[in-house]
C-alpha cells in the first residue's frame, strides 16, 4: 500500500479566519484522499478536498512544511502535531490485524476501538456492534445480492460506529484515514461515513448535522440505508433493550435516532418491515430468558396470593398487565422462552383464567386477546392440555367467542377444540 503524508502551514483556518493552521494530506494508492486539521490538542478529518482545491487554484501563503526539520517549524508553532496517534502498545496491534483477512480484521478493528465501552443500557457496546452485523446481514433483500454487496455490507455493519468513538485511554478517536491505511474499501468507507451523522469536523465546530438531511443521505446509500434498519432495530426499538433502559433510569429515546422517524425514512418494504418488528421482538440476549422468569415469578406469587383477598378490578387488571408483559416479549413464539418459563406462565394463565371466571371478569381476557390474537392458541392449548372437566373447557372458550369479527381463525380454534362448532 502506497501511502504519501504531506504537511502544510496554512495562512487561514476553517472559519477562513487569517490564522496560521497545521493541515496534513493524505493520500492512499493514489486512489483516496484525505485532509486533517490540527485542532491544537488533535488531528480532525475534514471531508473532500477543500483545500487540495485551494492548492491547485494558487492559495498564497501556504508552505510545505513535510521536510521541516521537528525541532524547527512544526514543533515550534503546533506542538505535539508530529506525536504518534498510536503508541507502541496500540501499533503492535494494529501490526497483527493488518495480517488477517479483511473480514476477521474489521472484528479485530471493531474490538479495540470499543473496548471497555458502554451503550446507553449500560451494556458492552460491542455487542450492541455485532448484533447489528448480524441484522444487516439477515434482510430480507441480502440473499438476493452479489456476493461483493454482501461483503461490504458486513464489513460496513461492523465498523458502523468506529467514527462515532471519541477516544479514550485504550484507543484514540479513529479517522476515516486510518480505516482506509487499514485496508478498508473505498465503498465500505462510505458506508461508515454516511452512517456517520455528527463527524469530527462538525463536533469542532460546535454544530450538528441536520437530521432530515443526515437520514436522507443514509437512504440514498443502498448499503447504508440497510445498516441503519439493523442498527435502529436493536438499538432503538428492541424491546428487551428498552426494559434494559428503563431498569436504570435511561429514556429509551436519549441519545438515539427516533425510530418511527428513521423506519419512515428509510421506506422500509413489507418484507423489511415484518422483519424489522421480527428483530425488535426478539431477546438480544440469553439472559432474556432469566431476566423475565426473576421478573414474573414474584409478580405471578404475590397474584396468586391476592386471589382470595384481593379487590376484583385490581387483580384482573395486574392479570392483564402480567398477560400484556408476557405476550410483548415474544412468549408465544415459542422459540426464545425455555420450558421453566412457559410451565410457570401456563400456571398463571389457569389460576388466573379461574379466578376471573369466578369473580365475572373474564372479560380481561376476552380484552387481551382481542388485542393479542397470537396469544389464544397458547391459552387455549393450555386450557386443553391441563384442565380435565371438559365442561369447565367449554365455558372458557364460549366465553372467548367474539363473533365473525374476531381476528381469529375459526380453523385455528377447531385445532384445539374441534367439538366446538
Amino acid at each position: 500500500m502506497k501511502i504519501e503524508k504531506t504537511i502544510y502551514a496554512w495562512p487561514k483556518n476553517i472559519q477562513g479566519e487569517e490564522i496560521q493552521t497545521l493541515l496534513q494530506f493524505i493520500d492512499i494508492n493514489d486512489a483516496l484522499h484525505f485532509e486533517l486539521i490540527w485542532t491544537g490538542d488533535e488531528w480532525i478529518d475534514c471531508p473532500g478536498e477543500l483545500f487540495e482545491q485551494a492548492l491547485i487554484r494558487g492559495m498564497s501563503g501556504a508552505e510545505n512544511w513535510t521536510t521541516a526539520p521537528k525541532e524547527s517549524f512544526v514543533d515550534l508553532f503546533f506542538p505535539g502535531a508530529l506525536e504518534p496517534r498510536f503508541n507502541a502498545e496500540q501499533q503492535k496491534e494494529i501490526k497483527k490485524f493488518l495480517k488477517l483477512d479483511i473480514e476477521d480484521r474489521v472484528l479485530e478493528i471493531a474490538t479495540h476501538i470499543h473496548a471497555e465501552q458502554l451503550d446507553l443500557a449500560n451494556r458492552p457496546l460491542i455487542n450492541h456492534v455485532l448484533r447489528t452485523m448480524e441484522n444487516a446481514t439477515m434482510m430480507p433483500s441480502v440473499e438476493q445480492m452479489p456476493v461483493e454487496d454482501k461483503i461490504k455490507l458486513y464489513l460496513g455493519a461492523v465498523l458502523h460506529k468506529t467514527l462515532d468513538h471519541p477516544g479514550s485511554s485504550l484507543w484514540p478517536k479513529v479517522l476515516p484515514s486510518d480505516l482506509a491505511e487499514w485496508g478498508i474499501p473505498r465503498d465500505v468507507l462510505a458506508i461508515v461515513e454516511c452512517l456517520t451523522k455528527d463527524y469530527s469536523l462538525i463536533k469542532y465546530l460546535g454544530q450538528e448535522r441536520d437530521q432530515v438531511s443526515y437520514l436522507t443521505s443514509v437512504a440514498a446509500n443502498p448499503l447504508a440505508r440497510l445498516v441503519k434498519i439493523a442498527q435502529v432495530a436493536d438499538e432503538d426499538a428492541n424491546r428487551q433493550r428498552i426494559l434494559w433502559m428503563r431498569r436504570i433510569g435511561v429514556s429509551p429515546q436519549a441519545g438515539s435516532d427516533d425510530s418511527v422517524d428513521t423506519t419512515i425514512a428509510m421506506n422500509l418494504s413489507e418484507e423489511e418491515l415484518d422483519f424489522f418488528m421480527e428483530r425488535a421482538t426478539s431477546p438480544i440476549d440469553p439472559i432474556m430468558v432469566e431476566e423475565l422468569l426473576n421478573d414474573f415469578q414474584p409478580k405471578f406469587e404475590q397474584l396468586l396470593a391476592s386471589f382470595s383477598k384481593g379487590d376484583p378490578d385490581e387483580v384482573a387488571a395486574e392479570i392483564e398487565r402480567l398477560y400484556r408483559a408476557y405476550v410483548m416479549f415474544g412468549g408465544f413464539s415459542g422459540s426464545h422462552v425455555n420450558l421453566d418459563f412457559r410451565d410457570t406462565f401456563n400456571e398463571f394463565l389457569l389460576a388466573s383464567s379461574r379466578y376471573l371466571e369466578s369473580t365475572g371478569g373474564m372479560y380481561v381476557l376476552q380484552k387481551i386477546l382481542e388485542d393479542f390474537p397470537d396469544g389464544y392458541p397458547s391459552f387455549a392449548k393450555t386450557l386443553t392440555e391441563q384442565q380435565a372437566d371438559p365442561k369447565w373447557q367449554l365455558g372458557r372458550i364460549k366465553i372467548l367467542h367474539f363473533g365473525p369479527k374476531h381476528p381469529i381463525d375459526p380453523v385455528r380454534r377447531e385445532e384445539f377444540f374441534p367439538e366446538i362448532d
